[in-house]
């Protein structure tokens, strides 16, 4: 299992990009709280238990550091296969 983990600090002005009408702070803080279970699920594994290993990746860089992680660890994000 593999997880892109960021510090979510673009989720706001992605959202807010959005053309929708309804009250933002209710989106966001589902999502805070979505994002904090999956956290506890996937990455500190203290929530639930999880089948799988978890390859966590932090995303937070620019693309170009983002490609260069993952041709580094392509074996690993692909299972193996090339």
């Amino acid at each position: 299992m593999k997880e892109l983990t960021s510090s979510g600090n673009e989720d706001g002005q992605l959202l807010r990009g959005w053309k929708f009408d309804f009250d933002w702070s209710v989106l966001q803080e589902y999502l805070r709280a979505l994002h904090e279970l999956h956290e506890e699920w996937l990455v500190r594994k203290t929530a639930f238990s999880c089948p799988a290993n978890v390859l966590v990746l932090e995303a937070d860089e620019d693309l170009q550091t983002m490609n260069d992680v993952f041709r580094e660890r392509r074996k690993e994000i692909m299972c193996g296969y090339s």
